[in-house]
């Protein structure tokens, strides 16, 4: 009878065979995933650095616009040939009326406006009546303060003289009023014998008072 043979591995040559196979296994398994996890890091650290730049140009320094008109960054040169001024705005201002209170006289006032977010950068001008002396230019501003005050629903505060300003200016603040929530404003007043100019910008931020420096600054009486 004849017996048919297969050679079988003992087992314990066997076992080092496949646990090598398994080994082999896992180490490519593992190099496979190390490869994704690093062009997941690499992709997750593009978009990022993307994101970052796209942020940077949309959003300079992260500075508001009234922050980027106050250092002078963005803004418009407009002349006003009825207003007899050139002065810097953030934007192009659009023109409106109102009325402005003189002692206990209403007078026609043109201004300037524009709008910047929440804010306002103003310039309101008119003429004070003939039959108003203004011989003496420091009291016919602090008449006109109150007044003034009163128009923007409000009382004047920190009022001072600005010091070597040719046309005479004063300048104050108004405390935001409790009717509305349109913030404080910051007021530049400037008079040239029956003229008067309002300098005026309003906002709930901290930048007010360097955004009316940077109104006036580059505000100039024209012929």
């Amino acid at each position: 009878m004849a017996h048919c043979c297969v050679a079988l591995a003992p087992v314990s040559e066997r076992a080092p065979q496949e646990q090598r196979a398994r080994r082999h296994q896992r180490l490519g398994l593992a190099k496979a995933t190390g490869g994704v996890a690093a062009l997941i890091v690499i992709a997750v650290a593009a978009t990022v650095g993307a994101a970052h730049t796209i942020s940077s140009i949309a959003h300079p320094n992260d500075k508001t616009r009234l922050q980027q008109y106050a250092t002078g960054k963005h803004h418009v040169i407009v002349r006003s040939r009825d207003g007899h001024f050139t002065a810097a705005f953030p934007d192009q201002p659009t023109p409106s009326t109102e009325a402005v209170h003189v002692l206990f006289l209403t007078v026609p006032g043109q201004r300037l406006v524009t709008p910047i977010d929440h804010d306002t950068v103003e310039v309101v001008w008119f003429t004070i009546p003939a039959s108003v002396r203004t011989t003496d230019p420091v009291s016919t501003l602090a008449t006109l303060t109150p007044f003034l005050a009163n128009d923007l629903e409000g009382t004047a505060q920190n009022g001072q003289r600005v010091a070597g300003a040719t046309p005479l200016a004063y300048e104050f603040t108004v405390p935001e009023p409790s009717s509305r929530r349109v913030g404080n404003y910051y007021v530049r007043v400037i008079l040239d014998g029956h003229r008067v100019w309002v300098l005026r910008v309003q906002t709930q931020s901290g930048d007010g008072a360097a955004a009316l420096h940077a109104l006036a600054k580059s505000f100039q009486v024209t012929k």
